[in-house]
């Protein structure tokens, strides 16, 4: 739960306030006075934000204030002309939307980043371009994660002229994708069928040979008993 702090004597201002910001999840907590800011500011409150009415200035508030490394909203409730949803409601979006994830960039791996808005792959913090048949090929894969994906489809949706070519692209994207070419875990061939995108692939099978060592040592277990 996101929670923001509003400093206001203004009993209208915050009631409203606290109410426009519960359909974004946010949880609001109101301080009337400067001695109930300090309180706060003491007991290590975590906020994601903060609204500073000014009818509430002092030079102690400001200072306690000053304390919080986070977003800062300044206003004078009484004096101002604020319409609520017109001032609000583009920062709360804003806000809200600095904390998803970056939707335009796909995780392949723990180290491996598919930049689906800059055509490009993050790896291990290096910033390797796609060629347009490369960010094709690799887009339509990921739209079908964990699927097969025959080659006819990729022909077609890459523009390519035949299987020659597409193999040459696979091989490319691998050399950008893959830590190891010759063992791909990212890009996979499924013989007879075409090519699929697995997730996280070195962690699953990582995961099974654990589980394999457990059931082999539970196996031991029963034949000793």
């Amino acid at each position: 739960m996101k929670k923001a702090l509003i400093c206001s004597e203004n009993s209208y201002f915050s009631a409203y306030t606290k109410h426009l910001f519960i359909p974004y999840g946010i949880e609001a907590d109101c301080v009337n006075n400067v001695e109930k800011l300090n309180a706060y500011m003491r007991d290590n409150n975590v906020v994601s934000f903060i609204i500073f009415d000014t009818c509430l200035q002092s030079d102690l508030s400001v200072k306690a204030v000053q304390k919080v490394g986070c977003p800062l909203i300044i206003m004078n409730s009484l004096t101002s002309n604020v319409t609520f949803n017109k001032d609000f409601t583009p920062f709360l979006e804003l806000f809200n939307s600095s904390l998803e994830p970056n939707k335009n960039v796909q995780e392949l791996s723990p180290h491996t980043f598919f930049d689906v808005g800059k055509h490009c792959i993050w790896r291990r913090e290096e910033y390797i371009p796609l060629a347009t048949q490369e960010f094709k090929i690799l887009y339509f894969l990921y739209l079908n994660i964990g699927k097969v994906v025959s080659s006819e489809e990729l022909i077609n949706y890459a523009d390519l002229t035949s299987r020659s070519s597409l193999y040459v692209h696979i091989n490319s994207l691998r050399e950008k994708v893959e830590e190891k070419c010759g063992n791909p875990q990212i890009i996979l061939t499924k013989f007879g069928k075409g090519y699929q995108i697995s997730k996280h692939r070195a962690e699953i099978t990582c995961l099974d040979q654990r589980e394999q060592t457990k059931n082999k040592t539970r196996g031991d277990k029963e034949k000793i008993i």
